[in-house]
């Protein structure tokens, strides 16, 4: 006999034997048939357990939706970009000295543009030492207020660091970082600087991306 059998004929029992057939054979509609004890929740008993089943799925939904909410944004796959840039304007020294044989100079330009995949105007500070035999090394930073795929905001390239050969061809590598319209913006990249009747003369080619 299952559970839920002799807990029926117990009942009967308990209630004469004159109905006990009638009892025993009873079972409420809302049992199941197979033999397991689920003891049916009157209306008072459900209405927790209905607010508990809700508040649950509602903590469930809630931990997925912030699940989602702190994934890391993937940053965009690096771009490849290229262009020219040139000064319209002189450059003016400061900070002049020498010492052991090499010229020590900062040079700041007031103006340039940049053309190509990077389109803007900038403005650059170089820090060079020319040594004895005409070579030179130089470091410095430039700030440009740009078009970048789309976008407009400020394009600061940092960190160069190049040299110059004796004859006058400069290679110097830097940082992108943006702000702006170009937050999130980062790469690197290698200009080449040579020396024209019209001035220093540039080539340059980045990767950049988003993210």
């Amino acid at each position: 006999m299952s559970t839920c059998g002799r807990l029926v004929s117990g009942r009967s029992t308990a209630m004469g034997g004159s109905r006990r057939s009638a009892n025993t054979s009873t079972k409420p509609t809302s049992w199941p048939s197979s033999g397991s004890c689920r003891i049916p929740l009157s209306a008072k008993e459900e209405g927790p357990m209905i607010r508990f089943r809700t508040r649950l799925l509602t903590l469930v939904l809630a931990a997925g939706a912030a699940l989602v909410a702190v994934q890391p944004v993937a940053a965009s796959s690096p771009i490849s970009v290229a262009g020219t840039f040139f000064f319209v304007a002189a450059p003016v020294p400061s900070g002049f000295r020498m010492a052991d044989g090499n010229a020590f100079v900062t040079l700041s330009f007031p103006a340039g543009v940049v053309t190509g995949d990077i389109t803007g105007n900038f403005t650059e500070q170089l820090h060079i030492v020319t040594h004895p035999d005409g070579s030179q090394n130089v470091q410095g930073n430039a700030t440009c207020t740009c078009a970048v795929g789309g976008r407009t905001g400020t394009l600061v390239f940092d960190n160069i660091a190049g040299t110059t050969n004796t004859s006058g061809v400069s290679e110097a590598h830097f940082v992108l970082s943006g702000s702006g319209g170009l937050a999130d913006l980062h790469g690197q990249g290698t200009a080449i600087v040579s020396t024209t009747p019209q001035g220093p003369f540039g080539v340059y080619t980045a990767q950049y991306s988003f993210g």
